[in-house]
Protein backbone atom coordinates (compact mmCIF):
# COMPACT_ATOMS: atom_id res chain seq x y z
CA UNK A 1 0.00 0.00 0.00
CA UNK A 2 2.81 2.33 0.78
CA UNK A 3 4.76 1.05 -2.35
CA UNK A 4 1.70 2.26 -4.38
CA UNK A 5 1.14 5.89 -2.66
CA UNK A 6 4.59 6.78 -2.85
CA UNK A 7 4.28 6.16 -6.51
CA UNK A 8 1.53 8.33 -6.99
CA UNK A 9 3.42 11.51 -5.36
CA UNK A 10 6.68 10.36 -6.74
CA UNK A 11 7.74 10.46 -10.76
CA UNK A 12 10.21 7.18 -9.80
CA UNK A 13 9.15 4.18 -10.42
CA UNK A 14 8.63 1.68 -7.47
CA UNK A 15 8.24 -1.31 -9.61
CA UNK A 16 5.47 -3.89 -10.70
CA UNK A 17 2.31 -4.50 -8.87
CA UNK A 18 0.71 -7.95 -9.62
CA UNK A 19 -3.08 -8.42 -9.91
CA UNK A 20 -4.12 -9.19 -6.21
CA UNK A 21 -2.10 -6.60 -5.09
CA UNK A 22 -3.78 -3.98 -6.98
CA UNK A 23 -7.12 -5.72 -6.01
CA UNK A 24 -6.49 -5.33 -2.56
CA UNK A 25 -5.67 -1.78 -2.82
CA UNK A 26 -8.92 -0.63 -5.09
CA UNK A 27 -10.85 -2.94 -2.36
CA UNK A 28 -8.93 -0.66 0.27
CA UNK A 29 -9.80 2.38 -1.67
CA UNK A 30 -13.41 1.47 -1.92
CA UNK A 31 -13.76 0.40 1.86
CA UNK A 32 -12.51 3.83 2.54
CA UNK A 33 -15.15 5.49 0.81
CA UNK A 34 -12.66 6.82 -2.25
CA UNK A 35 -14.08 5.75 -5.50
CA UNK A 36 -11.66 8.13 -7.39
CA UNK A 37 -8.33 6.74 -6.04
CA UNK A 38 -10.11 3.05 -6.25
CA UNK A 39 -10.68 3.80 -10.25
CA UNK A 40 -7.42 4.94 -10.47
CA UNK A 41 -5.84 1.58 -8.71
CA UNK A 42 -8.12 -0.12 -11.40
CA UNK A 43 -7.03 1.63 -14.65
CA UNK A 44 -3.20 0.92 -13.80
CA UNK A 45 -3.89 -3.01 -12.90
CA UNK A 46 -5.56 -3.09 -16.47
CA UNK A 47 -2.63 -0.99 -17.90
CA UNK A 48 -0.54 -3.52 -16.40
CA UNK A 49 -2.90 -6.87 -16.73
CA UNK A 50 -5.02 -5.84 -19.98
CA UNK A 51 -6.89 -9.79 -19.74
CA UNK A 52 -7.47 -9.88 -15.98
CA UNK A 53 -11.13 -10.34 -15.58
CA UNK A 54 -10.78 -10.06 -12.14
CA UNK A 55 -9.55 -6.45 -12.15
CA UNK A 56 -12.50 -5.60 -14.85
CA UNK A 57 -14.79 -6.52 -12.32
CA UNK A 58 -13.52 -4.62 -9.56
CA UNK A 59 -14.03 -1.92 -12.21
CA UNK A 60 -17.50 -2.44 -12.09
CA UNK A 61 -17.83 -2.68 -8.20
CA UNK A 62 -15.93 0.98 -8.63
CA UNK A 63 -18.98 2.01 -11.01
CA UNK A 64 -21.50 1.01 -8.59
CA UNK A 65 -20.12 3.18 -6.01
CA UNK A 66 -20.00 5.74 -8.05
CA UNK A 67 -23.62 5.67 -9.20
CA UNK A 68 -23.03 4.21 -12.75
CA UNK A 69 -24.99 1.33 -12.21
CA UNK A 70 -25.74 1.02 -16.01
CA UNK A 71 -21.66 0.56 -16.57
CA UNK A 72 -20.90 -1.61 -13.94
CA UNK A 73 -24.14 -3.96 -15.38
CA UNK A 74 -22.26 -4.08 -18.64
CA UNK A 75 -18.95 -4.93 -17.56
CA UNK A 76 -20.40 -7.56 -15.21
CA UNK A 77 -22.50 -9.18 -17.97
CA UNK A 78 -19.24 -9.38 -20.40
CA UNK A 79 -16.73 -10.47 -18.03
CA UNK A 80 -18.86 -12.75 -15.23
CA UNK A 81 -17.16 -16.36 -16.36
CA UNK A 82 -18.07 -19.16 -14.77
CA UNK A 83 -20.65 -17.28 -12.08
CA UNK A 84 -18.19 -17.18 -9.43
CA UNK A 85 -20.36 -15.86 -6.37
CA UNK A 86 -18.41 -12.76 -6.11
CA UNK A 87 -19.34 -12.09 -9.09
CA UNK A 88 -23.32 -13.20 -9.14
CA UNK A 89 -23.32 -11.38 -6.06
CA UNK A 90 -21.97 -8.73 -7.43
CA UNK A 91 -24.05 -8.82 -10.51
CA UNK A 92 -27.56 -9.55 -8.44
CA UNK A 93 -26.48 -6.34 -6.19
CA UNK A 94 -26.44 -4.03 -9.67
CA UNK A 95 -29.93 -5.19 -10.62
CA UNK A 96 -31.06 -4.37 -8.08
CA UNK A 97 -29.47 -0.61 -7.66
CA UNK A 98 -31.64 -0.56 -11.35
CA UNK A 99 -34.24 -1.60 -9.71
CA UNK A 100 -34.55 -5.04 -11.37
CA UNK A 101 -35.67 -6.99 -8.32
CA UNK A 102 -36.99 -10.19 -10.10
CA UNK A 103 -33.83 -10.39 -12.30
CA UNK A 104 -31.99 -9.76 -9.07
CA UNK A 105 -33.85 -12.94 -7.42
CA UNK A 106 -32.99 -15.10 -10.27
CA UNK A 107 -29.51 -14.82 -10.33
CA UNK A 108 -29.48 -15.35 -5.70
CA UNK A 109 -31.89 -18.39 -6.39
CA UNK A 110 -29.10 -19.93 -8.69
CA UNK A 111 -26.31 -18.05 -6.18
CA UNK A 112 -27.54 -20.04 -2.97
CA UNK A 113 -28.24 -23.52 -4.83
CA UNK A 114 -25.51 -25.86 -2.95
CA UNK A 115 -23.87 -22.98 -1.49
CA UNK A 116 -21.82 -24.17 1.11
CA UNK A 117 -21.78 -20.65 2.97
CA UNK A 118 -25.71 -20.12 2.63
CA UNK A 119 -26.68 -18.36 5.94
CA UNK A 120 -23.76 -15.77 5.31
CA UNK A 121 -24.60 -15.38 1.73
CA UNK A 122 -28.38 -14.76 2.61
CA UNK A 123 -27.11 -12.01 4.92
CA UNK A 124 -25.18 -10.66 2.17
CA UNK A 125 -28.42 -10.52 0.14
CA UNK A 126 -30.14 -8.95 2.37
CA UNK A 127 -27.99 -6.08 3.23
CA UNK A 128 -28.08 -5.73 -0.77
CA UNK A 129 -32.29 -4.92 -0.75
CA UNK A 130 -31.40 -2.85 3.16
CA UNK A 131 -29.28 -0.77 1.50
CA UNK A 132 -32.43 -0.07 -0.81
CA UNK A 133 -35.15 -0.15 1.98
CA UNK A 134 -36.92 -3.35 0.10
CA UNK A 135 -37.70 -4.79 4.00
CA UNK A 136 -39.60 -7.22 2.41
CA UNK A 137 -37.14 -9.03 0.07
CA UNK A 138 -34.40 -8.55 2.81
CA UNK A 139 -36.59 -10.25 4.55
CA UNK A 140 -37.06 -13.17 2.54
CA UNK A 141 -33.32 -13.63 2.43
CA UNK A 142 -32.87 -13.48 6.35
CA UNK A 143 -35.98 -16.20 6.77
CA UNK A 144 -34.07 -18.43 4.48
CA UNK A 145 -31.12 -18.19 6.28
CA UNK A 146 -33.11 -18.96 9.46
CA UNK A 147 -34.39 -21.98 7.64
CA UNK A 148 -31.23 -23.22 7.79
CA UNK A 149 -29.83 -22.23 11.08
CA UNK A 150 -32.68 -20.48 13.60
CA UNK A 151 -29.70 -19.61 16.17
CA UNK A 152 -28.00 -17.06 13.76
CA UNK A 153 -28.39 -14.27 15.80
CA UNK A 154 -26.65 -11.85 12.78
CA UNK A 155 -29.74 -12.87 11.06
CA UNK A 156 -31.65 -12.46 13.51
CA UNK A 157 -30.48 -8.87 13.94
CA UNK A 158 -31.31 -7.94 10.36
CA UNK A 159 -34.29 -9.16 11.00
CA UNK A 160 -35.42 -7.53 13.95
CA UNK A 161 -34.47 -4.18 12.18
CA UNK A 162 -36.17 -4.69 9.54
CA UNK A 163 -39.56 -5.30 11.42
CA UNK A 164 -38.99 -2.03 13.18
CA UNK A 165 -38.68 -0.34 10.00
CA UNK A 166 -42.18 -1.34 8.66
CA UNK A 167 -43.48 -0.57 12.01
CA UNK A 168 -44.09 -4.17 13.56
CA UNK A 169 -42.52 -3.71 16.68
CA UNK A 170 -44.18 -6.37 18.60
CA UNK A 171 -42.08 -8.62 16.26
CA UNK A 172 -38.94 -6.93 16.73
CA UNK A 173 -39.20 -6.74 20.37
CA UNK A 174 -39.84 -10.74 20.06
CA UNK A 175 -36.56 -11.28 18.04
CA UNK A 176 -34.52 -9.27 20.22
CA UNK A 177 -35.84 -11.60 23.49
CA UNK A 178 -35.06 -14.56 21.56
CA UNK A 179 -31.30 -13.17 20.96
CA UNK A 180 -31.01 -12.39 24.53
CA UNK A 181 -32.46 -15.56 25.44
CA UNK A 182 -29.53 -17.54 23.96
CA UNK A 183 -26.82 -14.72 24.78
CA UNK A 184 -27.94 -13.01 28.09
CA UNK A 185 -24.85 -10.81 27.30
CA UNK A 186 -25.23 -9.29 24.35
CA UNK A 187 -25.40 -6.03 25.26
CA UNK A 188 -26.02 -5.10 21.44
CA UNK A 189 -29.44 -7.01 22.10
CA UNK A 190 -30.24 -5.32 24.74
CA UNK A 191 -29.50 -1.94 23.61
CA UNK A 192 -31.46 -2.56 20.74
CA UNK A 193 -34.67 -3.64 22.73
CA UNK A 194 -34.33 -0.20 24.44
CA UNK A 195 -34.44 1.57 21.89
CA UNK A 196 -37.45 -0.16 20.54
CA UNK A 197 -39.20 0.78 23.93
CA UNK A 198 -37.91 4.13 23.78
CA UNK A 199 -39.03 5.04 20.32
CA UNK A 200 -43.04 3.35 21.65
CA UNK A 201 -42.88 5.84 24.62
CA UNK A 202 -42.35 2.89 26.77
CA UNK A 203 -39.64 4.32 29.03
CA UNK A 204 -40.01 2.24 31.90
CA UNK A 205 -39.37 -0.67 29.74
CA UNK A 206 -36.37 0.93 28.19
CA UNK A 207 -34.56 1.98 31.38
CA UNK A 208 -34.42 -2.09 31.87
CA UNK A 209 -33.31 -2.51 29.10
CA UNK A 210 -30.63 -0.30 29.00
CA UNK A 211 -29.60 -1.11 32.84
CA UNK A 212 -28.71 -4.71 31.65
CA UNK A 213 -26.29 -2.98 28.68
CA UNK A 214 -24.29 -0.78 31.48
CA UNK A 215 -24.15 -3.62 33.36
CA UNK A 216 -22.96 -5.39 31.08
CA UNK A 217 -20.97 -3.15 29.70
CA UNK A 218 -20.49 -0.11 32.12
CA UNK A 219 -18.26 2.09 30.05
CA UNK A 220 -20.91 2.26 26.89
CA UNK A 221 -21.77 5.67 27.15
CA UNK A 222 -24.25 5.32 24.53
CA UNK A 223 -26.42 3.19 26.69
CA UNK A 224 -25.99 5.81 29.60
CA UNK A 225 -27.18 8.50 28.00
CA UNK A 226 -29.93 6.69 26.06
CA UNK A 227 -30.86 5.18 29.88
CA UNK A 228 -30.38 9.28 31.33
CA UNK A 229 -32.88 10.35 28.13
CA UNK A 230 -35.46 7.60 29.56
CA UNK A 231 -35.55 8.02 32.70
CA UNK A 232 -36.34 12.05 32.19
CA UNK A 233 -39.11 10.71 30.05
CA UNK A 234 -40.21 9.39 33.30
CA UNK A 235 -39.59 12.02 35.61
CA UNK A 236 -37.18 10.50 37.34
CA UNK A 237 -34.98 13.69 37.52
CA UNK A 238 -32.34 12.97 39.74
CA UNK A 239 -31.45 9.41 38.59
CA UNK A 240 -31.59 10.80 34.65
CA UNK A 241 -28.81 13.58 36.32
CA UNK A 242 -27.04 10.52 37.30
CA UNK A 243 -26.88 8.32 34.37
CA UNK A 244 -25.99 12.20 32.39
CA UNK A 245 -22.98 12.52 34.68
CA UNK A 246 -21.82 9.13 33.99
CA UNK A 247 -22.10 10.06 30.28
CA UNK A 248 -20.11 13.05 30.84
CA UNK A 249 -17.42 10.87 32.29
CA UNK A 250 -17.41 8.64 28.86
CA UNK A 251 -18.95 10.59 26.32
CA UNK A 252 -17.35 12.81 23.83
CA UNK A 253 -20.15 15.38 23.42
CA UNK A 254 -20.52 16.80 26.65
CA UNK A 255 -22.34 20.02 25.40
CA UNK A 256 -25.37 17.51 24.76
CA UNK A 257 -25.49 16.26 28.44
CA UNK A 258 -24.65 19.65 30.12
CA UNK A 259 -28.00 20.89 28.40
CA UNK A 260 -30.10 17.70 29.58
CA UNK A 261 -28.57 18.22 33.08
CA UNK A 262 -29.82 21.77 33.43
CA UNK A 263 -33.09 20.79 31.90
CA UNK A 264 -33.36 17.98 34.84
CA UNK A 265 -32.82 21.06 37.48
CA UNK A 266 -35.42 23.32 35.78
CA UNK A 267 -37.41 20.62 35.97
CA UNK A 268 -37.09 20.21 39.84
CA UNK A 269 -37.65 23.80 40.01
CA UNK A 270 -33.82 23.93 40.75
CA UNK A 271 -32.70 27.36 38.97
CA UNK A 272 -29.55 28.24 40.36
CA UNK A 273 -28.27 24.65 39.10
CA UNK A 274 -29.83 24.96 36.03
CA UNK A 275 -28.10 28.19 35.01
CA UNK A 276 -25.07 26.63 36.01
CA UNK A 277 -24.98 23.99 33.43
CA UNK A 278 -26.39 25.94 30.80
CA UNK A 279 -23.52 28.28 31.45
CA UNK A 280 -21.33 25.00 31.57
CA UNK A 281 -22.86 23.86 28.41
CA UNK A 282 -22.12 27.07 26.66
CA UNK A 283 -18.26 26.95 27.35
CA UNK A 284 -18.34 23.75 25.19
CA UNK A 285 -20.18 25.51 22.19
CA UNK A 286 -21.42 29.58 22.81
CA UNK A 287 -24.13 29.01 20.17
CA UNK A 288 -25.86 26.30 21.73
CA UNK A 289 -29.21 27.46 21.04
CA UNK A 290 -30.62 24.65 23.57
CA UNK A 291 -28.42 26.32 26.35
CA UNK A 292 -29.46 29.61 25.32
CA UNK A 293 -33.11 29.07 25.83
CA UNK A 294 -32.48 26.93 28.87
CA UNK A 295 -30.48 29.62 30.15
CA UNK A 296 -33.42 32.40 29.12
CA UNK A 297 -35.77 29.90 31.18
CA UNK A 298 -33.55 29.86 34.20
CA UNK A 299 -33.67 34.76 34.66
CA UNK A 300 -36.85 34.54 33.48
CA UNK A 301 -37.53 31.89 36.59
CA UNK A 302 -35.13 33.69 38.49
CA UNK A 303 -37.16 36.87 37.82
CA UNK A 304 -33.59 38.51 36.59
CA UNK A 305 -35.67 39.29 33.38
CA UNK A 306 -32.34 42.17 31.94
CA UNK A 307 -29.90 38.81 31.79
CA UNK A 308 -33.36 36.93 30.52
CA UNK A 309 -33.70 39.38 27.50
CA UNK A 310 -29.32 39.84 27.14
CA UNK A 311 -29.59 36.14 25.95
CA UNK A 312 -32.88 35.40 24.52
CA UNK A 313 -30.62 38.73 22.48
CA UNK A 314 -27.81 36.59 21.74
CA UNK A 315 -29.48 33.73 20.90
CA UNK A 316 -32.28 35.50 18.26
CA UNK A 317 -28.58 37.24 16.88
CA UNK A 318 -27.72 32.97 15.92
CA UNK A 319 -30.69 32.21 15.29
CA UNK A 320 -33.67 33.85 14.79
CA UNK A 321 -36.82 31.50 13.65
CA UNK A 322 -37.33 29.90 16.92
CA UNK A 323 -40.47 31.19 18.25
CA UNK A 324 -39.93 30.17 21.75
CA UNK A 325 -37.17 32.44 22.17
CA UNK A 326 -39.04 35.64 21.02
CA UNK A 327 -41.86 34.49 23.37
CA UNK A 328 -39.52 34.30 26.62
CA UNK A 329 -38.29 37.75 25.10
CA UNK A 330 -41.50 39.14 25.17
CA UNK A 331 -42.46 37.27 28.85
CA UNK A 332 -38.91 39.20 30.04
CA UNK A 333 -40.04 42.65 28.29
CA UNK A 334 -43.60 42.58 30.03
CA UNK A 335 -41.46 42.24 33.57
CA UNK A 336 -39.23 44.89 32.53
CA UNK A 337 -42.58 46.88 31.55
CA UNK A 338 -41.21 47.00 27.58
CA UNK A 339 -44.58 46.74 26.74
CA UNK A 340 -44.20 47.78 23.26
CA UNK A 341 -41.42 45.87 22.60
CA UNK A 342 -43.20 42.91 23.91
CA UNK A 343 -45.54 43.04 21.18
CA UNK A 344 -43.36 42.83 18.52
CA UNK A 345 -42.16 39.99 20.39
CA UNK A 346 -45.16 38.03 20.44
CA UNK A 347 -46.28 39.20 16.76
CA UNK A 348 -42.74 37.86 15.48
CA UNK A 349 -43.14 34.68 17.22
CA UNK A 350 -46.65 34.32 15.86
CA UNK A 351 -45.40 34.97 11.96
CA UNK A 352 -42.26 32.33 12.46
CA UNK A 353 -45.45 30.01 13.80
CA UNK A 354 -48.97 31.21 13.72
CA UNK A 355 -50.17 28.29 15.18
CA UNK A 356 -49.27 29.24 18.62
CA UNK A 357 -52.63 29.27 20.94
CA UNK A 358 -51.11 30.26 24.23
CA UNK A 359 -48.75 32.42 22.57
CA UNK A 360 -51.99 34.06 21.07
CA UNK A 361 -53.65 34.22 24.47
CA UNK A 362 -51.06 36.09 26.47
CA UNK A 363 -50.87 38.34 22.85
CA UNK A 364 -54.61 39.11 23.27
CA UNK A 365 -54.59 39.46 27.01
CA UNK A 366 -51.46 42.34 26.65
CA UNK A 367 -53.62 43.89 24.10
CA UNK A 368 -56.58 43.88 26.06
CA UNK A 369 -54.85 45.53 29.30
CA UNK A 370 -53.33 48.25 26.68
CA UNK A 371 -57.56 48.80 25.64
CA UNK A 372 -57.10 47.99 21.99
CA UNK A 373 -60.20 45.70 22.23
CA UNK A 374 -60.56 45.18 18.09
CA UNK A 375 -56.82 43.87 18.09
CA UNK A 376 -57.62 41.63 21.44
CA UNK A 377 -60.74 40.25 19.89
CA UNK A 378 -58.95 39.43 15.99
CA UNK A 379 -55.64 37.85 18.60
CA UNK A 380 -58.32 36.27 20.76
CA UNK A 381 -60.38 34.40 17.93
CA UNK A 382 -57.55 33.07 16.01
CA UNK A 383 -56.75 31.22 19.37
CA UNK A 384 -59.92 30.07 19.54
CA UNK A 385 -59.84 28.79 16.02
CA UNK A 386 -56.83 26.51 16.47
CA UNK A 387 -57.69 25.37 20.22
CA UNK A 388 -61.30 26.14 21.46
CA UNK A 389 -60.23 24.77 24.94
CA UNK A 390 -57.28 26.55 25.67
CA UNK A 391 -57.43 28.06 29.34
CA UNK A 392 -58.69 31.59 29.97
CA UNK A 393 -60.07 31.97 26.01
CA UNK A 394 -63.95 31.54 26.34
CA UNK A 395 -63.61 34.40 29.41
CA UNK A 396 -61.49 36.53 27.31
CA UNK A 397 -63.34 36.40 24.16
CA UNK A 398 -66.32 37.56 26.76
CA UNK A 399 -64.73 40.72 28.17
CA UNK A 400 -63.38 41.22 24.87
CA UNK A 401 -66.49 41.31 23.48
CA UNK A 402 -68.09 43.51 26.30
CA UNK A 403 -65.52 46.58 25.70
CA UNK A 404 -66.77 46.81 22.47
CA UNK A 405 -70.30 46.47 23.34
CA UNK A 406 -71.17 43.20 21.13
CA UNK A 407 -73.55 41.21 23.83
CA UNK A 408 -74.66 39.00 20.96
CA UNK A 409 -71.01 37.39 20.79
CA UNK A 410 -70.02 38.03 24.23
CA UNK A 411 -72.92 36.29 26.36
CA UNK A 412 -72.50 32.87 24.40
CA UNK A 413 -68.56 33.00 25.15
CA UNK A 414 -69.36 34.02 29.12
CA UNK A 415 -72.53 30.77 29.01
CA UNK A 416 -68.85 28.75 28.43
CA UNK A 417 -67.16 30.38 30.66
CA UNK A 418 -69.32 29.82 33.34
CA UNK A 419 -69.73 26.41 32.73
CA UNK A 420 -66.02 26.19 33.21
CA UNK A 421 -65.77 27.72 36.08
CA UNK A 422 -67.45 29.61 39.57
CA UNK A 423 -64.89 32.64 38.97
CA UNK A 424 -66.05 33.57 35.54
CA UNK A 425 -68.45 35.98 35.96
CA UNK A 426 -67.20 37.87 39.29
CA UNK A 427 -63.96 38.10 36.98
CA UNK A 428 -65.89 39.53 34.08
CA UNK A 429 -68.45 42.29 36.19
CA UNK A 430 -65.01 43.19 38.19
CA UNK A 431 -63.15 44.24 34.49
CA UNK A 432 -66.25 45.23 32.49
CA UNK A 433 -68.30 46.89 35.33
CA UNK A 434 -69.92 48.98 32.61
CA UNK A 435 -71.68 45.68 31.25
CA UNK A 436 -72.87 44.73 34.49
CA UNK A 437 -76.67 45.99 34.02
CA UNK A 438 -76.68 43.94 30.30
CA UNK A 439 -74.84 40.73 31.94
CA UNK A 440 -76.88 40.80 35.31
CA UNK A 441 -80.27 41.20 33.65
CA UNK A 442 -79.44 38.44 31.10
CA UNK A 443 -78.33 36.46 33.87
CA UNK A 444 -81.94 37.40 35.97
CA UNK A 445 -83.76 35.94 32.49
CA UNK A 446 -82.03 32.43 32.39
CA UNK A 447 -82.59 31.92 36.06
Amino acid sequence: MRRYEQRNVSSSDFGYFDVEELELIADYYLEKGRPKESSNAVELGLKLHPASTALHIHRAKVYLAMGENEKALKIVETYREGHDSETDLLHGGILVKLGRYDEADEIFKRLLKDNFDYEYTCLDIAYIYLTEQAYGRSMHYLQLGLERNSRNNDLLFELAFCYEQIGETSKSIDIYNRIIDSDPYSAEAWFNLGQVYFALDNYQKAVEAYDFVTIISDKDYTAWVQKAHALFQTGKYEAAIESYQVYLQLGNNKNVALVFIGECYEKLGDYDNAIAYYKMSLEEDDKSMDALIGLTIGYLEKNAYQQAIETAEKAISINNTIPEIWVYLAEAQINLNQVDDAIKSYYRAIEIEPCQPETLVALGILLFDLQEYEKAKEISMKAYEIDKDIENIHLLLAMTYCKLNDYKMAIPFLEQAMRLSDKALPSLLEICPESSHIINNYIYLMQ
